[in-house]
């Protein structure tokens, strides 16, 4: 490949933001742990090193790690995973991006919600010399959520309006022309010099993991791609904006609510227009223009990952006086992708002496979600549930998990059993959030008893490698001392086409060898065989995090040698 100019382009300042941003990024499923290690075991040097290689123009983009993750409707999105030296690369080229458009982007941040720059973007490097610097590149997932549903509220509950136009765009991110971006922000003032190099980044990054894409898609997981998305809308925000509808995007999910269908068939014809401008397309299979029924609005709040999270924090438990048990009973409250939240890891909460109500809330969750399950459990194959039981399910799923592990410590409280078919449900029907479910299992002891079901459900399930990928992540749950099973998972290796599921089955191993295990020999051997470099690292870094003793340089003696 030819050397890239990248001399001048990038102070050390901004590569040490770009890695502070690409560290409190949100999206832990896209994620080069460990990259992350690795530069975090000398940062100083790592980052010199990196900034130096860009100023001699030594650096090139590598190709990433990509694997498939299901939707709803069943059809499956690409996720990208950069490695370090990318990731910090593509997000310091957002970070100038988003420092010189920042005024133009927030002009609209009362009709957009989704990917909103955070304020501290406008103060570009200088945020490295705040007191308690915030290095979120977005504001907060859940309030841009909350503010989209309290704007759909109050349109329909006002009563101005009848008709609702929704509609998104087909494979956005995978479907993006390079060369209308790089137009776009060339026009809007950003440093050629600096587009060619996103131009060749994003042509080594673009297509799935088996063929590359070149000059179409940007990679879909890193923050710098929803910007990049948010700024190629931008016109269209502006066009349905001058209309005086009420407009509200979610990155490329649209709604617009009118008193007169004939308005949102007109605009419907200009977004097509303007979209197949920019050789982008409308999904006809979810365009519609529908009457607006105040009485059951719920649609208009579910977007695919997206929703408010269950937060005790926001529960005095040491002022009984202040506590409503039916109100806190009957809140109703959204699940979200966890992998879309801040990291709370580690934050553990004791209720003390409000132990007896946060067990009457779990009981009375508990009993809702089995209630739940009788009553759908017969739905027939193919049939999907309907959008209301999905968003139950999935809140008073969030509930239980959010009080279990604290009662686990506080009373030594031990997971409702009977609760493991419920789960089960909700992988095979709502495998989308299979990620939840899993969760779950994860706050159970043992699971052996339940391992026909869960070898039934990986070979149900087994068209998603992303959901198969998540199940393996509880497999020790249902074979804990089974070392015939470790050593099928072995076996499995040889064979499996999937690097996601590969990398799976080697975090089953992790969780059950030690330095001296029959089964470290020929784990060794199988790993250092190992094709794809971002597996083989990924274990690595998943052994050095469990086995804390084993350092990252024997780890590459054992592994990769």
């Amino acid at each position: 490949m030819e050397k890239i100019e990248t001399q001048g382009l990038f102070s050390e300042d901004d590569i040490e933001l770009a890695w502070e941003r690409v560290c409190a990024s949100v999206g832990s499923d896209v994620k080069d742990y460990f990259g992350i290690n690795v530069f975090s075991s000398n940062i100083s040097l790592h980052l010199k090193e990196m900034f130096d290689e860009l100023d001699e123009n030594q650096y090139i983009p590598s190709k990433p790690f990509k694997y498939f993750e299901p939707k709803k409707c069943g059809t499956q999105r690409t996720k990208t995973v950069l490695n370090i030296k990318d990731a910090i690369v593509y997000q310091a080229i957002a970070d100038k991006i988003g420092y010189l458009l920042y005024d133009k982007l927030s002009n609209n941040n009362d009709y957009v919600f989704g990917s909103v720059l955070n304020e501290n973007v406008q103060k570009g490097v200088d945020v490295l010399d705040d007191d308690e610097p915030d290095f979120y590149f977005f504001e907060y997932y859940v309030s841009l959520y909350n503010r989209f549903v309290e704007g759909i509220e109050n349109t329909i509950d006002s009563g101005e309006v009848q008709y609702k136009l929704e509609t998104d765009i087909t494979g956005f991110f995978d479907c993006i022309p390079h060369s209308v971006l790089l137009i776009k922000l060339f026009e809007c003032g950003i440093d050629k010099k600096l587009l060619d190099v996103l131009s060749v980044c994003l042509n080594t990054w673009s297509g799935t993991r088996d063929s590359i894409t070149l000059h179409v898609g940007i990679p879909q997981g890193p923050s710098a791609s929803f910007l990049l998305a948010n700024i190629l809308l931008d016109k269209l925000d502006e066009i349905i904006i001058s209309k005086g509808l009420n407009y509200f995007r979610f990155m490329d999910d649209i709604r617009i609510y009118s008193h007169n269908r004939s308005d949102l068939l007109k605009i419907l014809v200009e977004i097509d227009r303007h979209l197949k401008g920019l050789s982008l397309s409308l999904n006809a299979s979810k365009t519609d223009i529908k009457v607006v029924s105040t009485e059951n609005n719920v649609d208009d709040f579910i977007l695919d990952g997206s929703g408010i999270p269950f937060e005790e924090g926001e529960i005095d438990w040491e002022d009984e006086s202040e506590i409503d048990i039916e109100k806190i009973a009957s809140d109703e409250l959204v699940i979200q992708d966890e992998t879309q939240f801040r990291d709370v890891k580690g934050t553990s909460h004791s209720y003390g002496k409000n132990t007896k109500i946060a067990l009457y809330l779990l009981k009375n969750i508990e009993s809702d979600l089995l209630n739940l399950y009788r009553e759908n459990k017969y739905i027939e194959e193919g049939e999907s549930l309907p959008t209301e039981i999905i968003r139950e399910f999935l809140t008073l799923s969030q509930r239980w998990r959010s009080l279990v592990p604290s009662l686990k410590d506080d009373v030594g409280y031990i997971p409702n059993k009977d609760l493991i078919d419920v789960w089960f449900f909700g992988v095979e029907h709502i495998y989308w959030k299979a990620n939840s479910m899993v969760w779950n299992f994860g706050l159970y002891d043992s699971l052996e008893s339940h391992h026909h079901r869960y070898e039934r459900t990986l070979i149900e399930l087994n068209r998603f490698e992303w959901v198969k990928y998540q199940l393996l992540s509880v497999f020790y749950k249902f074979y804990p001392n089974d070392l015939s099973k470790h050593a099928e998972a072995i076996d499995v290796l040889s064979t499996e086409k999937s690097p996601l599921v590969r990398l799976g089955y080697y975090s089953v191993l992790v969780e059950s060898i030690t330095e001296n295990s029959e089964l470290f020999e020929r784990y060794s051997k199988v790993l250092k065989s190992e094709r794809n470099e971002y597996v083989k690292t990924s274990i690595l870094n998943s052994i050095h995090y469990n086995h804390a003793q084993v350092s990252i340089d024997n780890l590459k003696e054992w592994f990769l040698k």
